[in-house]
């Protein structure tokens, strides 16, 4: 039973990870395009 809990929390700890990357790679293409606006794309 705890092998089973221990397994559960690794499986969620590796699925949060996978959020975490999958956002900041989902962030960093958003603010890689320009913007359009002369003083922020600079």
């Amino acid at each position: 039973m705890e092998q089973m809990r221990l397994g559960h929390n690794q499986k969620f700890a590796e699925i949060i990870v996978n959020v975490d990357i999958n956002e900041s790679l989902a962030l960093l293409k958003h603010d890689s395009q320009p913007s359009g606006i002369k003083c922020v794309d600079w």
